[in-house]
């Protein structure tokens, strides 16, 4: 397919799904464009979004502002589909300064214009080594998911600034259109108590707090969601989405995708607490299509934390981010699987590892994910962050009957802690010092200096 975006101003940066560019006066559009759910995504010149104001810069990509407020004062963004060979006509509107869609008899003649190839010298084609991840990032968001939160295709969405600030004014171009994304209201597990008592005034939707015959939950029952709100997610899924936790995911990744691009406000609390919320289920696995969901879920994770700042778990303003717990959480889980997998199978059969279900290899993918995003230090943080006393000392008693049951065998709690892949990175746990010291110096101090202004939209609310 063919995005041609007309008359799109020099220094404009525009970008479609994960690659973005600084356009020249000869810039028509984007041809090669995959079939599917596209998002056109631009700002003025010199601005950039947060996903390029807190990523890594990569040849092609936007390279950071330095004004990060001002770039998100001007990102806008908008779904478009189409189809295969399909040409797609955009205008730039001055009077907006912003696209809209070209009328239908326009698009004829444009539609015939590059199945001619007349536009093809200034056509930029898509780029198809960041698909995969795009895919992953957005698998899930579907038409009934943009609905559901209120945008339309080919609608521009407000962004972070346009709802902190003063909105736009009605458009002047006949064919710009705007959008403000709405997500569902989600419980706040640290909040969750507060919500029951003050629950029809301001405090959330009374299906948070009821069964099904419609009597209200009593306050050991909520204390009881806050230690495993899986009955909460079930409940929620079943009322807000059809049963489906694919639509749920949906949403979780748009509104991902909006804050990330957009720097939406709104896109950054629900995915917090929609994270924070299944990440602290601990028998999700257990109800019906649990297992699916968990599994689609980690992977989803996985993908978006590419897009996150490689110095996320090294600065000391985000220390106790919600995104820490969120997956100690998860890796807790594996760790504790393991390890009783493990002990089974060596009173069984010796020493020879469990193969990992589809659950356990998901979490070794969001290792993997996190250990390439982070580092090998921040992966070994948190697979101690959240080991209790009473864990440790249960694996240090599974370790030392291992040792007598084999004369003498070495031992190491800490190194058979998690699966093959990650073994060095656990081996580590011990050496605080030298993880501390590779991140201290004067160079260290600089660089987290430069990024606590700009990473400040992870401390937890």
């Amino acid at each position: 397919a063919t995005v041609v975006c007309l008359g799109t101003p020099p220094g404009l940066e525009l970008g479609l799904d994960l690659r973005a560019w600084t356009v020249g006066s000869r810039f028509r559009g984007i041809k090669l464009v995959p079939p599917g759910l596209r998002f056109l995504h631009y700002a003025g010149a010199g601005a950039a979004s947060v996903a390029s104001a807190t990523a890594a810069p990569e040849p092609n990509e936007r390279t950071a502002s330095k004004d990060t407020n001002a770039a998100a004062a001007a990102a806008r963004g908008l779904f478009v589909e189409v189809g295969a060979s399909q040409v797609l006509g955009l205008r730039w509107s001055p009077m907006d300064e912003d696209f809209g869609a070209l009328p239908e008899y326009e698009l004829v003649g444009l539609t015939e214009a590059v199945h001619r190839l007349e536009l093809d010298p200034s056509l930029g084609p898509y780029d198809p080594n960041r698909y995969d991840l795009w895919q992953s990032l957005t698998c899930h968001i579907s038409r009934e998911t943009l609905k559901r939160c209120n945008i339309e295709l080919g609608c521009v969405i407000l962004s972070g600034a346009d709802l902190a600030g003063e909105p736009p004014g009605p458009a002047e171009g006949p064919s710009v259109r705007y959008c403000e994304a709405r997500f569902t209201a989600l419980p706040n597990l640290p909040e969750l108590a507060k919500q029951h008592r003050s629950d029809g005034v301001g405090g959330g939707p009374s299906h948070f707090f009821s069964r099904e015959d419609g009597s209200r939950l009593s306050a050991s029952e909520i204390t009881a969601l806050q230690l495993d709100p899986t009955p909460l997610v079930a409940g929620l899924v079943r009322r807000c989405y059809a049963g489906s936790f694919a639509e749920l995911w949906g949403e979780v990744e748009l509104a991902f995708t909006l804050f990330v691009y957009l720097a939406s406000l709104p896109g950054l609390e629900f995915w917090k607490l929609a994270v924070h919320l299944v990440s602290s289920c601990t028998t999700l696995e257990e109800i019906d299509g649990g297992e699916a969901a968990l599994v689609d879920f980690i992977a989803m994770l996985s993908a978006q934390i590419q897009l996150l700042p490689h110095d996320l778990f090294y600065n000391d303003l985000l220390q106790d981010s919600f995104l820490r717990q969120s997956l100690g959480n998860l890796l807790a889980e594996e760790e504790r699987l393991g390890a009783a997998q493990r002990t089974q199978r060596r009173a069984e059969q010796g020493a020879s590892r469990v193969g990992a279900s589809r659950v356990g290899a998901a979490r070794a993918s969001l290792r993997r994910a996190i250990r390439t995003q982070f580092g090998r230090q921040a992966l070994a943080q948190l697979l101690t962050s959240e080991r209790t006393e009473e864990e440790a000392f249960q694996a240090a008693a599974i370790e030392a009957a291992i040792h007598r049951d084999r004369g003498g065998a070495q031992a190491s709690g800490l190194a058979d802690l998690g699966a093959a892949d990650v073994d060095s990175d656990v081996a580590m746990l011990g050496d605080e010092d030298k993880v501390r010291s590779t991140r201290t110096g004067p160079a260290a101090l600089e660089r987290e200096a430069a990024s606590q202004a700009r990473m400040g939209w992870m401390l937890p609310p």
